[in-house]
């Protein structure tokens, strides 16, 4: 048996003949078009340091708002294990941090920041401001 690696088991609420069921995938990575690839097999899921796992739940809290760390045993897969979000796909591609828009984002972030306002604050207002 290989060694023991973490991975994200997302979780999400849905209804189904009005009761609210819970239901649940592992974090396979993003596609070419960016969105999320779940597996229902562990073995399969994208293999990340504690670190990483706990930083893509807090970044998937919304849509998943159940998710937890779960051990993934790596078998025979030579897959690295992620270390960071952008080894993850997570990160915003290069051309789109290029942009002069957001530049002017990140400064004024980093202004909040300087003026007092918290991460916390800055992440819940994210979602009003879109």
């Amino acid at each position: 048996m290989g060694a023991i690696e973490k991975g994200v088991r997302l979780s999400w609420n849905i209804k189904h003949e009005g009761r609210n069921i819970t239901d649940h995938a592992f974090y396979q990575g993003r596609d070419a078009q960016g969105t999320i690839k779940l597996t229902r097999h562990a073995n399969l899921a994208a293999m990340m340091n504690e670190q990483t796992a706990k930083r893509l739940i807090e970044k998937l809290k919304v849509p998943y708002p159940h998710s937890e760390i779960a051990s993934v045993i790596r078998g025979e897969r030579d897959d690295l294990t992620a270390t960071t979000l952008a080894e993850l796909g997570e990160a915003p591609p290069a051309h789109i941090l290029q942009l002069p828009s957001v530049a002017i984002l990140k400064q004024a972030l980093e202004q909040c920041l300087a003026a007092g306002v918290s991460r916390k604050d800055i992440l819940l207002l994210v979602p009003e401001a879109i």
